[in-house]
This record gives C-alpha cells, structure tokens and sequence, in this order.
C-alpha cells in the first residue's frame, strides 16, 4: 500500500486524503530505517501547504499595499528632502566663499602692464591730476580727447 501511496504522488494523481495516509505511513517509519527517498517524501509532505491560486486573487491584500505606498512615499520624501539639503548646502557654500571682501584695492594699468603697488599707483594718479589742474586750457585737451577730428 505505501508503495501504491508513493507512485500515486509522484505522478500527481493522489488525494488530499491519501497523501495525510502516506505521511502517517512514512512517519511510523523509524529515522534510521528510512529510505532517502522516503525521507524526501515525507519533507515534502510535511512542508507547510502553498497558497491556493483562487486565494491569491480573492484574499485583502490591502494593508500590505498601503504600507509598500507608505514606504514608497516615505522614500520619495526623503530622496527629495535630500536633493533639497545638498543644494541648500552648495548655495551657501558658493556665497560663503565668495563674499566680496571690504578692502581697497589700487590698481593701474600702464603701458599694458598691471600695477598693484599702492604707493606707486596713487603717486600716479596724483601725477596725472596735477598735469590736468596745472593746465590752463583742460577744457580743450578734454574737448580734443573725447571729440576726435
């Protein structure tokens, strides 16, 4: 019978109420005595039962989706808030770091060379206002300068 029980199985044609009948056969079975393919029998007769395909479909599923939107939106949230926070944090870096700073600084370009020393550019430019004070016809260098013939 055990072994009507067996084949019946393994070709898929055996009922609920003989495969509980062949698990119980094999269970009588001591540990030691049993064959390796009596052993993986009875594991798979032992395994917890799958679902059903009509209970897929028809089974609430509802919770388990809200909570998988939940975490979606969650993650989108996060994702976004994080995007926010880096740029918040590059802006402020780019101001931070190019603050213009108060100090005067002189500078003239002579001949088109860059002078930077202060001393030598004030001395310069207190030069060139003397020369444009100490004349008496500025107005016609500044008529001739700005008016070309």
């Amino acid at each position: 019978m055990k072994q009507t029980l067996m084949d019946k199985y393994l070709l898929g044609e055996s009922s609920l109420e003989e495969e509980h009948t062949l698990c119980r056969l094999l269970q009588a079975i001591p540990p030691t005595e049993r064959t390796d393919t009596e052993e993986a029998l009875l594991l798979m007769l032992s395994a917890p039962p799958m679902m059903d395909e009509n209970d897929l479909f028809t089974a609430d599923h509802t919770e388990e989706y809200e909570r998988i939107v939940h975490q979606r939106k969650r993650r989108t949230l996060w994702k976004y808030t994080g995007i926010a926070a880096a740029v918040a944090l590059v802006v402020s870096l780019g101001f931070i770091l190019h603050i213009p700073s108060n100090e005067n600084i002189a500078v003239a370009y002579v001949n088109g060379k860059k002078v930077s020393d202060e001393k030598q550019v004030l001395a310069m430019m207190e030069s060139t206002m003397n020369d444009v004070f100490v004349h008496s016809d500025t107005e016609d260098e500044l008529y001739q300068l700005f008016n070309p013939k």
